[in-house]
């Protein structure tokens, strides 16, 4: 198949990142199809990434904050060396969720960011080239996910309100620069979206308009 204009100087990762119920799940497998049929060889993946640490250990942590930060650690580097490889043999590596959301997640269960780089080392841990933030009213998100048989343990609606105001101020930390904790993702370009009123459909639309604009200038 013919690639397009894309013109990609360099394998991409992407992220797409932010709070449980915004649409990451959907915009991710409507970005791969997107790209795919372009002709791009398109890699996903999901955080946690490994299977034992996301179907087992996590929910044995119960409320275990302490080993919930330092299990998603673990799996950031897990799922970074295998980013490492993919980059190699794909056009672009599109992970839902990455380590800015241990940052997030670690806010709402009292951790200081840099609290959470010195579990993550996250300089250590390949650099996004783009993320994309996905937020949405609290209670909007919880609608939609609180049906989910997969759910899991972080997603009710208490922490999904907290989730959301830490996903805000996250995004508002990062673009001001303002916690040197959060330095690793500096370099990084970054693209918010609220989809509170939005349809999986214009959520894609408007993503796909922002970051083939990114892309293009890169």
């Amino acid at each position: 198949m013919k690639k397009t204009n894309l013109n990609l100087k360099k394998h991409l990762y992407i992220v797409i990142t932010g709070l449980d119920g915004a649409g990451k799940t959907t915009l991710i497998d409507d970005l791969e199809k997107f790209f795919s049929s372009k002709g791009l060889k398109v890699k996903t993946a999901h955080s946690p990434y490994d299977e034992h640490l996301r179907y087992e250990v996590l929910p044995a942590l119960g409320n275990d904050s302490h080993g919930d930060r330092l299990l998603f650690a673990l799996d950031n580097h897990i799922l970074g060396a295998k980013i490492r490889e993919w980059l190699v043999d794909y056009d672009i590596v599109i992970t839902q969720r990455g380590p800015f959301d241990s940052f997030v997640h670690g806010q709402v269960q009292g951790f200081t960011y840099a609290e959470v780089e010195r579990l993550n080392c996250t300089k250590s841990l390949p650099a996004a080239d783009i993320m994309v933030h996905l937020c949405a009213s609290a209670e909007i998100a919880f609608e939609r996910i609180k049906n989910d048989p997969d759910a899991d343990k972080f997603e009710y609606l208490s922490y999904i309100v907290e989730q959301e105001k830490m996903t805000r101020k996250g995004y508002s930390d990062l673009v001001l620069k303002k916690d040197p904790a959060l330095s690793s993702f500096f370099g990084t370009r970054n693209l918010f979206v609220d989809t509170t009123d939005f349809t999986t459909k214009d959520t894609f639309d408007y993503v796909i308009h922002r970051l083939l604009k990114i892309i293009r200038e890169k």
